[in-house]
């Protein structure tokens, strides 16, 4: 059973502004899956807006979208009428990435060097969710989630490398 390196890393707006980051092993790899569309399903999954035709929320926004809607309950007072406010949600957007990547050495002249390679990546907008929720974001609960989407898709035996006549 050979079991691979690899980690994932969830950033907001810029690589040094990390939120969560995790190392985790992968049994049963199948390189095959590295070029392929399951990559993309996978980080759809993870961190997609959009999804299929219903609109589906990934893991990570849905958690967001969550935690927004039991936010603004807490505050709702059905006698109290509610402010209307209206301002530009994406003036100063927020953006949040995902990436995967498959973590190697190599060996030169007896010196390990890290050779980290990029395998998928991901974003979505935060401006969809409240600003106070967005600048203090949480994922640990949801963190095995997430990682079991990424070592079931790695370690997935069925793979597509053409689609559409291409070859990816």
């Amino acid at each position: 059973m050979e079991s691979k390196r690899f980690e994932f890393v969830l950033y907001k707006n810029e690589p040094t502004k990390i939120i969560c980051a995790r190392n985790f092993s992968v049994d049963n790899f199948n390189p095959k899956v590295i070029n392929s569309l399951e990559i993309k399903t996978m980080i759809d999954n993870i961190v997609g807006i959009n999804n299929g035709p219903f609109g589906l929320l990934g893991i990570i926004p849905l958690s967001i979208q969550k935690k927004s809607v039991d936010n603004m309950w807490s505050y709702y007072n059905p006698l109290k009428e509610q402010e209307v406010r209206s301002e530009d949600l994406f003036e100063n957007e927020d953006i949040f990435y995902l990436e995967v990547r498959q973590k190697d050495v190599i060996v030169i002249n007896g010196e390990e060097i890290p050779n980290d390679k990029l395998i998928g990546k991901g974003s979505f907008s935060g401006n969809y969710f409240p600003r106070h929720l967005r600048n203090r974001v949480d994922i640990k609960s949801i963190i095995p989630e997430i990682m079991d989407e990424i070592k079931t898709t790695l370690s997935s035996k069925k793979t597509t490398n053409n689609y559409a006549l291409v070859t990816l």
